[in-house]
């Protein structure tokens, strides 16, 4: 094998084992960590109180841990619910996997009737940041 093609066969592998591990994709640089992007409006608290007694076994399991809970905001553009979440996790499959889990999905049963939600799994950013050359 000659050397160019060993050096494309080499950048070919790097770039399978990046895409394989999610880290970069479109010319970014992804973090590997998965976020949990919540939104809901509260119309039955009872509810929300019973799903928030059982979710977080499905949450510590999954390494999920809360950036934000509740507090306050502003809206400056567009709609938005009364209260907002983001909750972290290891990974972007962690997060997938938390809310496809049999602990969480139980806990879904019980927050039904709690309230319009909007929920988001996203996948982090550990790309080039504005000011930062």
């Amino acid at each position: 094998m000659s050397s160019s093609s060993r050096a494309t066969t080499d950048r070919s592998r790097k770039a399978e084992a990046t895409a394989a591990a999610g880290l970069e994709r479109r010319g970014s640089v992804l973090s590997g960590k998965g976020y949990w992007i919540v939104q809901i409006d509260v119309v039955d608290p009872a509810k929300l109180e019973a799903y928030r007694a059982l979710n977080g076994k499905a949450l510590a399991e999954h390494g999920g841990c809360f950036l934000v809970r509740g507090g306050q905001y502003e809206v400056r553009e567009g709609e938005t619910r009364s209260r907002h979440l983001v909750v972290e996790f290891p990974s972007y499959a962690a997060a997938r996997a938390c809310y496809d889990s049999p602990d969480y999905q139980r806990a879904l049963e019980l927050r039904q009737g709690g309230g319009p939600i909007d929920l988001v799994i996203v996948e982090g950013y550990d790309g080039a940041q504005p000011g930062k050359g």
